[in-house]
């Protein structure tokens, strides 16, 4: 990969097991919390490689704008 910018940490396993195909969006759990979403792998499956992951520590501003935004919407019933 190239030159990682903020936001996006690295990451590989120790079990051999590697992200693939359909991934994406998967957390990245530590300690009992995620701290990461996968979304880039350079082969699939392939241990050799390590695996890109949002930090989601970075970006809590933005989650956080993003759920209060979400909440204040209310579904509508639909008619009918």
């Amino acid at each position: 990969f190239p030159q990682l910018s903020g936001g996006v940490t690295c990451v590989a396993t120790t079990k051999g097991e590697g992200l693939c195909y359909g991934d994406s969006g998967d957390p990245l759990i530590t300690g009992g919390e995620v701290c990461g979403l996968a979304i880039a792998f350079r082969r699939c499956g392939d241990k050799r490689y390590p695996a890109l992951f949002t930090d989601v520590h970075y970006h809590r501003a933005f989650i956080s704008r993003a759920v209060l935004t979400l909440d204040k919407g209310k579904p509508k019933k639909p008619r009918g």
